[in-house]
């Protein structure tokens, strides 16, 4: 009987009592529930969603009834991509129950003889394909859209994020599910119609790669498995399966499994399996500043949303010093065994995704300077986003975030730019004394303690987080170029002086880098011996320096090193502003306003003055008779 054959009274009752029970179900739900809390809001919204399901609810009005009670109950309420996702799961069980039909006609049926059948257009069968997938998979989980149009798929039962890049192996299993291997035609047809539904349909929110604080509820959540989470309050460290409270950890990273150990013993794991590996060289930087930064910075690994700028970690060493060696430390103790290090791509474009699918990246042995290098660095230490064509299209843009921590190993420092050496957590070691040891030997110990390690950072980040949530260092101020950094660093030590006295320490050695070796101090180390107290313009200086740094042969003319470093008066009164206030110890550098508001330097010997004048090795020839002075 077709629905225009019924008596239209007859329709008018039946939908009336339809709409009536569905309305009566959803009130009769939000009667007599009490406040809901964090901790049950999920098994108690499981077991509402089943008593509605059995009174015969759509999956429409299941959600809604569902939906209303989570905000109104649940304090606080739960994501509503997991509420639908409840919603989906109970009313899928409880047909799947009442209609034992359903066991003999899967999808999976369906598309595998819409796969291997010849009838029809081949389009055609593909869209119905895709079709029966993406509803099969809507009743197993949701479809996620993150603010990147990045799309996933949240597997109920496996509580699994899967990205939904067709590339991926967690994708490929995807598919062979339903027999589908990347080698189909139907493949590519199948993935563009998941992720256009995706696009238009999934549920928009926020996914990470390992560690996320959420500074408003001050809680920490970590990945410590495939689809298990650590969530770490004021007082209590829970394992929860991957989506509680709405927080998502995709498969990006493969994580392997640690457990946090409730009563951990007082030993100082992280110094003396991983920061004791390294021999630090106590020249510029005493070995106690050095161990606590590199411990500062294996804590701070875990928060990342804490620190908007993130300071790079760089290790200075010679052949045979454990620069790679601590690294590789970090990166195994981290993720797991089979994590390790990288090296750092030809193309310096390719290192723009090893930062973006990572949470901590080790570049090894980056000795040689690459050009945009430094604009790169500068980026990842401040945050930011890349914007790349697509390969092999057009128009299409890739848009991907830039707020990994990065960590370098270096024979010698290749960049000198302030902004840069102002953002890193430098760390100089000396060579291993006493004969090498086995690298598999010195990982051996970490592995062994992994969760001791891992356990130690976590309960070092809840007592950071109780000194947060006192607010104890609320208008904290720094003389420390990544203030982020230097205020975590504050509340790990809980010493607002002993802080301060580490941080001005490094800062002092980040100036003395800065000019270590650079043209320009020995340069202008000669021209303070002749032009002490006389004021010039940079224009005036700055040729000055080229007549007399400029070999001379015949007619042959030469750029100078002094001239490829800063090819242009701009460049070099740049660089002469940036560096006054870092050279005061060796050359003094007054500026004053002349003409047309031209700026005037003059330079005067500082404290230290002849370290610099033995290293220039004062020249006659810019005393001579030709010389303007």
């Amino acid at each position: 009987m077709k629905i225009a054959d019924i008596d239209p009274k007859m329709l008018q009752i039946i939908t009336k009592n339809v709409s009536e029970k569905v309305s009566q179900a959803a009130h009769n739900s939000n009667k007599d529930i009490e406040e809901i809390c964090e901790g049950e809001r999920h098994s108690r919204l499981v077991s509402i969603c089943g008593a509605l399901s059995r009174q015969g609810l759509s999956l429409e009005s299941l959600t809604k009834a569902l939906i209303n009670i989570n905000n109104t109950s649940c304090k606080p309420a739960l994501q509503e991509f997991e509420v639908r996702s409840i919603a989906q799961s109970i009313h899928k069980y409880k047909n799947f129950e009442r209609n034992p039909a359903l066991h003999k006609n899967k999808p999976i049926n369906k598309i595998t003889r819409l796969l291997f059948s010849n009838k029809g257009n081949s389009n055609e069968r593909n869209t119905q394909i895709a079709s029966l997938i993406i509803k099969d998979l809507e009743q197993k989980g949701i479809f996620i859209k993150t603010d990147l149009d990045e799309f996933y798929y949240f597997d109920n039962s496996q509580k699994e994020l899967l990205s939904l890049k067709k590339e991926k192996n967690n994708y490929k299993k995807l598919m062979m599910r339903y027999k589908i291997n990347f080698k189909m035609p139907a493949y590519d047809f199948i993935y563009h119609a998941i992720t256009v539904h995706c696009y238009e349909n999934g549920t928009k929110t926020s996914v990470y790669k390992y560690a996320h604080y959420d500074k408003y509820k001050n809680i920490l959540y970590i990945k410590c498995g495939k689809n298990q989470i650590l969530k770490i309050d004021l007082n209590s460290v829970t394992k929860c399966d991957n989506g509680i409270d709405g927080v998502l950890f995709s498969d990006l990273i493969d994580v392997e499994e640690f457990e946090y150990i409730e009563n951990l013993d007082n030993n100082d794991y992280i110094n003396n399996l991983m920061i004791s590996l390294c021999n630090f060289n106590e020249v510029a930087l005493d070995s106690a500043t050095q161990k606590i930064l590199a411990k500062a910075y294996f804590i701070a690994l875990f928060m990342p949303e804490f620190m908007n700028t993130k300071p790079i970690l760089t290790i200075v060493g010679t052949k045979g010093s454990a620069k790679t060696t601590l690294l590789k430390a970090f990166t195994k103790v981290l993720y797991g065994e089979k994590h390790n290090v990288a090296l750092m791509p030809n193309k310096p474009d390719d290192l723009d995704i090893l930062v973006a699918n990572s949470h901590f990246l080790g570049i090894d042995n980056l000795d040689t300077h690459k050009e945009g290098l430094n604009d790169k660095l500068a980026v990842y230490a401040t945050g930011g986003l890349i914007k790349k064509r697509k390969l092999y299209t057009d128009s299409e843009v890739y848009e991907a975030d830039l707020n990994a921590y990065i960590g370098i190993s270096t024979r010698a420092l290749c960049f000198k730019r302030d902004d840069i050496l102002q953002r890193l957590i430098l760390l100089e070691l000396s060579p291993i004394t006493g004969g090498f040891i086995d690298e598999n030997e010195l990982m051996k110990p970490l592995l062994q303690y992994r969760n001791n390690i891992l356990t130690q950072a976590i309960n070092e980040i809840q007592k950071i987080m109780r000194i947060i949530n006192s607010h104890k260092y609320k208008n904290y101020r720094s003389a420390f170029r990544m203030a982020d950094f230097a205020k975590f660093f504050t509340c790990l030590l809980d010493d607002y002086k002993v802080a301060e006295s580490h941080l001005k320490i490094m800062t002092k050695h980040q100036r003395e880098v800065s000019i270590d070796n650079d043209l320009i101090i020995i340069h202008l180390a000669r021209f303070t011996n002749i032009a002490e107290h006389k004021f010039y313009s940079a224009y005036d200086i700055y040729n000055i320096i080229i007549e007399h740094a400029r070999p001379h042969l015949e007619k042959i003319y030469i750029k100078s090193d002094f001239e490829k470093s800063y090819e242009t008066v701009l460049a070099f009164a740049k660089r002469l502003n940036n560096i006054k206030d870092d050279i005061q110890e060796f050359i003094k550098i007054e500026t004053k306003k002349g003409r047309a508001n031209q700026t005037l330097y003059s330079f005067s010997k500082g404290e230290r003055f002849e370290e610099i004048n033995a290293i220039a090795g004062y020249i006659k020839v810019i005393g001579c008779n030709d010389c303007p002075f």
